[in-house]
């Protein structure tokens, strides 16, 4: 039996690094800072509410697996540390390597757990990471970008002026997704008010730097 496959209860569940590790670290934010903690739980609640939304129209979708995707996601920054958005959009070669980073950080995650349960975590955090295209996947990357448009609208309504070129970006991707995921036409709402809503975003800046 190796280190690893020892289980310490006590150490897995005294360790709260995610909320010690700080995001949007390089820019200044108006009030509390979002640590990884939080995000994790927005993002699995956005993600449950979607899921159950279009299970109630039909859809098959393993509710637990979006749940356990969610608050696993972007785990492997407790190693890496946050790696800004908009440096992997402005550095798109990049991204083959963060990603190879982020797969070498797995078997360092989630020590201390009973082994089965670790290897469980360790499974869903890859199949997230691999980008398999599964409904569940694909939800909760909706719901990771939603999270961070919620953010950085957010840091807009009270006053931060710069994060304005990042809500851009990330109401970009929003609409981008809409044109990925098919499923988000049966989300009701999203057609007649969040999708509008970033296109408004989008075009006011668009007429303001030209």
């Amino acid at each position: 039996m190796s280190d690893h496959d020892e289980p310490d209860i006590l150490e897995f569940f005294l360790d709260r690094a995610p909320a010690n590790l700080p995001r949007w670290h390089t820019k200044p934010v108006i009030g509390a800072p979002e640590t990884a903690d939080a995000h994790h739980y927005w993002t699995a609640w956005f993600g449950g509410c979607i899921a159950r939304h279009l299970m109630e129209k039909g859809h098959d979708i393993d509710l637990i697996d979006v749940y356990e995707k969610g608050m696993v996601h972007d785990r492997s920054e407790e190693r890496t540390g946050d790696i800004p958005g908009s440096f992997k959009r402005e550095v798109p070669d990049a991204r083959d390597t963060i990603h190879q980073w982020e797969m070498a950080t797995i078997p360092s995650l989630f020590l201390g757990l009973w082994p089965s349960i670790r290897k469980h975590f360790q499974a869903r955090l890859a199949s997230y990471l691999i980008r398999e295209e599964r409904i569940e996947r694909q939800i909760v990357k909706f719901a990771d970008v939603l999270t961070a448009f919620a953010f950085t609208d957010d840091q807009i309504r009270i006053g931060n002026a710069r994060f304005l070129p990042t809500r851009v970006a990330v109401a970009q991707e929003l609409l981008e997704r809409r044109d990925e995921f098919p499923w988000l036409a049966d989300c009701d709402g999203f057609d007649e008010k969040l999708f509008p809503y970033a296109q408004m975003i989008v075009r006011d800046w668009e007429k303001g730097s030209r």
